[in-house]
Formats: structure tokens, C-alpha cells, sequence
């Protein structure tokens, strides 16, 4: 929990903040498009009772709990969703940095779940939605999840590499070139190995021999 704390207030200074101007006569205006934003970003926001209204201790409940988690920028609940292993390979600090970076996009959408499939231990959730990368364009995307002690962890999420190539590539670019148009060839570097992490722990020993190892 401690760890958990230190990572939540060193990603804090890496995610900027909305600032306010001043100007009395576009007032009006900016308070009427602000409601407009407020009342269509509810609109795709999952609320608790959707969440309450799935069986409890069901893999569809485990990912609307995460898609929430992600839309309110509760990056504890959203990290702690993940398998143990995983969050240990990627690491707490750049996994928490990259749900910060990517809540904006889960905020403005619900997922459209196309399938879920469960077989025992194992299920894998298969969805629509935007990501990062796809920007406005929908793509067909899943999620593979493990269930140890009758809870559902994430093993496997399609968006996460985009999400942590990102998250990797701006702490890398603020390191050695803050303030740059251009990215430093060793911010890409930094994003391109973080992409590649989720992989490595599916590839592991301990991970590769097991039925539900690989991304669906």
C-alpha cells in the first residue's frame, strides 16, 4: 500500500491539469459548453448500480469494475485488477502513470462486449471500443483474465501495450526533453520497450506452459 502511495504521488506531477482563463463576456458560452461536456461525458460513464447489476464474483462484473476504475482515474482499484506477476513486470509506478494517461479515453465511451468466453479458471472478454492508437476509429479488442481464489485478475488486455508505449515514451520525453516538439530517439526507445512488456510476462516459464497464457 505504502509503494502503491509513493507511485500515485509521483505519477500525479506527470499528468497535467485542466486550467481556467478568465474574460467576463465568454462566460456565458464556456459555462454552457462545459454542461453540454459534463452531461454527455455521464452518459458514457459506467454507473455502480450497471456494475451492481452483474452476478457477483463474475468475470463480467471484474471488467465493467475495471472500466469504471479507468474512467474516474482510481488508478489503485484499476491497477491492483492485474495479475501480480504482470504488475510486477511492467512495474506499479508505469502501470498507474499509463491508466492516469488513458482514463481520458474510457471516460468517453462505454465498451460494447461482443462475447465472453469462460472455460473453468479462464475467460476472455471480447469488446469494442476506441484506444489510444485508433483514435476515433472503433476496433475490436479483448481482454484475458484469470480467477485465483474467486477473483478475477487480468492476465491479458489488448489496449495495455499501446497504453504503457505512451505512458513510457512522454515520462522518457520529459526526462531528457522537456518542453521539445520533436520525441528524443531514447523517449521512443523507452515507449517501444514498454509495449513490450506484457508480452515478456506471457512468455515467462512460469506463464508460457499454462492453457490460458496466450493473448486471444
Amino acid at each position: 500500500m505504502v509503494k502503491m502511495a509513493a507511485a500515485l504521488a509521483l505519477v500525479a506531477a506527470a499528468v497535467p491539469l485542466a486550467g481556467c482563463g478568465g474574460g467576463t463576456s465568454a462566460e456565458p458560452l464556456a459555462q454552457h459548453s462545459i454542461s453540454d461536456q459534463v452531461s454527455a461525458l455521464r452518459e458514457h460513464l459506467v454507473a455502480p448500480r450497471e456494475v451492481a447489476r452483474m452476478r457477483l464474483g463474475s468475470v463480467d462484473r471484474a471488467f465493467l469494475s475495471y472500466w469504471r476504475a479507468v474512467q474516474y482515474g482510481d488508478a489503485q482499484r484499476a491497477v491492483d485488477t492485474y495479475e501480480d506477476g504482470l504488475r510486477k513486470t511492467i512495474g506499479t509506478q508505469l502501470l498507474v502513470l499509463a491508466i492516469r494517461n488513458a482514463s481520458d479515453v474510457y471516460r468517453r465511451q462505454r465498451p460494447r462486449i461482443d462475447e465472453i468466453d469462460v472455460r473453468g479458471k479462464t475467460a476472455v472478454v471480447r469488446y469494442f471500443a476506441t484506444t489510444q492508437a485508433s483514435g476515433s476509429a472503433v476496433v475490436p479488442l479483448s481482454t484475458t483474465w484469470t480467477r485465483a481464489s474467486g477473483v478475477w485478475r487480468i492476465r491479458y488486455h489488448a489496449s495495455l501495450d499501446g497504453e504503457l508505449r505512451n505512458a513510457a515514451q512522454s515520462r522518457a520525453q520529459i526526462n531528457f526533453r522537456p518542453g521539445a516538439q520533436d520525441l528524443d530517439p531514447r523517449a521512443v526507445r523507452a515507449g517501444e520497450r514498454a509495449a513490450e512488456l506484457q508480452a515478456e510476462y506471457l512468455a515467462a516459464p512460469a506463464n508460457a506452459d499454462s492453457p490460458e497464457a496466450a493473448a486471444p
